[in-house]
């Protein structure tokens, strides 16, 4: 996934590339390993460990320099908090969430040297509890970070309509030149 990443990225450099996915591809982990130029927008647990960015004049201290700042709340935490704003969002066409919103900039425990913009959301209706996302494009408004995180799940609905009504999850080739072209000819049709 990396490298194909990097190669959408080198085929124009000029045009900004947002990467939307789900925690399994947006992980701490691989949010250091993804490309600076390149902006994640992905789903994290509430009980993350989020910090302040390094500091990053020398603070007299002896040693090597810090690579966290000081910790701040987790998602959890700051849902916990009283007075957070309300919104009514309109996702997914028709469908709208009435959640609570709290929001923080900051860096993540494993991926230190990317800043983020952390979205915690409770909602208030329909049993969803509590989710938490976060964006590197940390000037993004809440709204535009649960928009961006929204427009996966279209992809999501093409795969699994290809691999159930398609079959492209139980294609039976012998030669693997048939199994290479057999995914991308059925997600064609």
């Amino acid at each position: 996934m990396l490298e194909m990443l990097e190669v959408v990225h080198a085929h124009d450099s000029q045009q900004p590339l947002l990467f939307l996915g789900d925690s399994a591809y947006t992980s701490s982990a691989m949010l250091q390993a993804i490309p600076e130029a390149i902006a994640v927008t992905g789903r994290i647990a509430s009980n993350s460990r989020v910090h302040k960015m390094a500091p990053t004049e020398n603070t007299g201290q002896r040693g090597r320099p810090r690579v966290r700042g000081e910790r701040l709340q987790t998602p959890d935490e700051m849902l916990d908090a009283k007075g957070l704003r309300r919104l009514l969002l309109q996702l997914y066409e028709s469908t709208q969430y009435q959640v609570r919103v709290a929001e923080q900039v900051g860096c993540l425990f494993k991926a230190s040297k990317r800043q983020v913009k952390v979205v915690g959301i409770e909602h208030l209706r329909g049993g969803r509890g509590r989710e938490v996302f976060y964006s590197t494009e940390s000037s993004a408004d809440a709204e535009q970070i649960l928009r961006w995180f929204s427009w996966r799940w279209p992809i999501e609905v093409t795969f699994h309509d290809s691999k159930q009504h398609l079959g492209l999850g139980e294609a039976e080739n012998r030669k693997p030149k048939a199994v290479r072209r057999t995914v991308p000819t059925g997600l064609l049709l």
